[in-house]
């Protein structure tokens, strides 16, 4: 049995939520392995010579591209990684539902799709952020 296993298994529902540092960790972290895989995928966009389908509207194509990127990015870490992208591994976080159970499918696809809003970043200045407090999850510490 795993951590993760383990951790969604016990009987006790009090979780701690993550810190707010925590929780930078993992924004900062998880931006940054984002970014090496969208340059990954753009080398090898060019070296299939895929340029040429983006050259009439290459910004935003490539803006489109970024969106779809990364919400299928974290969306397939959350979700694969049960609640746990590379950032909260790091710190030993986890994304579950309000209840205290594991993310399911729409939530890691809907916590995506808010993360994309302009200006969500800023929400967490004002306690949860919208990817949050929209979908009925939080980030808690593993014990």
């Amino acid at each position: 049995m795993n951590r993760v296993t383990a951790f969604f298994q016990g009987s006790d529902h009090q979780y701690e939520d993550a810190t707010n540092a925590q929780r930078l960790t993992n924004y900062m972290i998880d931006m940054l392995t984002f970014y090496i895989f969208l340059s990954v995928l753009y080398r090898i966009l060019v070296m299939v010579n895929m340029q040429t389908i983006f050259q009439d509207n290459m910004r935003m194509a490539l803006y489109l591209v970024n969106i779809i990127v990364y919400i299928t990015y974290i969306c397939l870490s959350e979700k694969l990684g049960h609640g746990r992208s590379l950032g909260k591994l790091v710190t030993h976080t986890v994304a579950i539902q309000k209840n205290g159970a594991p993310l399911r499918w729409r939530d890691a696809l809907t916590r995506s799709l808010c993360r994309v809003i302009p200006f969500e970043i800023f929400s967490a200045l004002a306690g949860y952020p919208w990817h949050d407090k929209w979908t009925n999850t939080r980030v808690v510490k593993m014990k």
